[in-house]
């Protein structure tokens, strides 16, 4: 008879355990979904800590101490990029503590509204992987297995996508779950620096000049040598055009070099700008014209934090029997000054 009995309560224990592990198994496949909708852009912001600096000048988070809806950490990246729109803080705040009055600023907004300067980014982790601790200072703690979800908000459309998940499956992925919010963090602010050094013109503004001497690095120096090369470019305008010695200061049937002036238009792709001449009579404001069919006049790319140009302008020039140019290989470098240097 007891052996019976035991079998009995084997079998409901083997019963349990199997409906216990299709309950676990079917949340585990829930959880590979998406998780549970979440208006994160009306999410209010966890005043316990409030919006504060990450490792990054100019990048933010606010961690979500109270759990309302799942462990959850908002990520404000600026759209101008992190260290521009840093340092244009540094120059309106005078006599302050830069990154208090930043974060004071920052913490009086809504994320709603914070959304039309910074792209917003959410680690959120649901509650279903999460245990209730109403007796501990966190009112939850992380389970494992776990999926934290990376999501990005979408502006115009003001929709939310999973750009990236991460499995933490036994206690050794803790750290890497750190290491790889970390890493993403490092990974948004890399992209989005070259997203906007990629499309925006104002990343471009300055005074570019090449001389055939490359020991001359200074602008005076460079506009004193005969023979220099100079690209211009601001919103307002953008010019290419070259020491018009070359050509005076040598007679006619054998110039020293071509006068050159364009106004141009520009395409920007990567670390490369291209510019294209303008017709003759167009005064407008440079525009991007991505799908031009024209040759450029001068592809400018950037390397290293140095400008190497190619232009059969320059290239022409050089060729000529009485060049005033000593002849150099191309691409030829081009040193970056100031707009309002001079």
């Amino acid at each position: 008879m007891k052996l019976h009995i035991f079998i009995l309560c084997l079998l409901i224990q083997l019963m349990s355990c199997q409906k216990n592990t299709k309950n676990f198994d079917h949340l585990t496949v829930n959880k590979e979904q998406s998780p549970a909708k979440i208006n994160f852009i009306d999410y209010p912001i966890d005043d316990f800590e409030g919006i504060v600096s990450t490792q990054f000048d100019g990048i933010y988070r606010n961690f979500d101490f109270k759990y309302r809806n799942g462990e959850t950490t908002f990520i404000l990246v600026p759209k101008i990029g992190s260290e521009k729109w840093y340092s244009e803080q540094k120059n309106k705040i005078h006599n302050q503590d830069i990154d208090a009055t930043i974060e004071k600023g920052l913490n009086q907004q809504s994320l709603k509204n914070l959304s039309k300067e910074f792209d917003i980014w959410v680690f959120h982790t649901p509650k279903e992987f999460l245990k209730s601790t109403p007796n501990m200072d966190a009112p939850y703690t992380p389970l494992t297995p776990r999926k934290i979800f990376l999501y990005q908000y979408n502006t115009s459309s003001n929709t939310w996508k999973i750009a990236d998940t991460f499995s933490v499956d036994n206690d050794n992925d803790e750290a890497k779950a750190n290491q790889w919010r970390e890493s993403k963090i490092l990974k948004l602010k890399t992209k989005q620096e070259t997203t906007t050094s990629s499309s925006s013109l104002d990343s471009w503004t300055g005074i570019y000049l090449n001389s055939d001497n490359l020991q001359l690095t200074s602008y005076q120096e460079i506009k004193n040598r005969i023979g220099w090369y100079e690209l211009k470019i601001s919103s307002k305008e953008i010019t290419f055009d070259n020491d018009s010695r070359m050509e005076s200061e040598f007679p006619t049937e054998s110039p020293g070099g071509y006068s050159i002036h364009y106004t141009c238009n520009y395409s920007i792709s990567g670390n490369t700008i291209k510019l294209y001449a303008k017709d003759e009579n167009d005064t407008s404001s440079p525009k991007n014209i991505s799908d031009s069919e024209k040759k450029p006049v001068l592809i400018l790319n950037k390397k290293d934090n140095k400008y190497y140009a190619i232009s059969s302008d320059i290239k022409d020039s050089e060729s000529l029997v009485n060049s005033a140019r000593a002849k150099s290989p191309s691409p030829y470098l081009f040193y970056r000054f100031d707009i309002n240097i001079h």
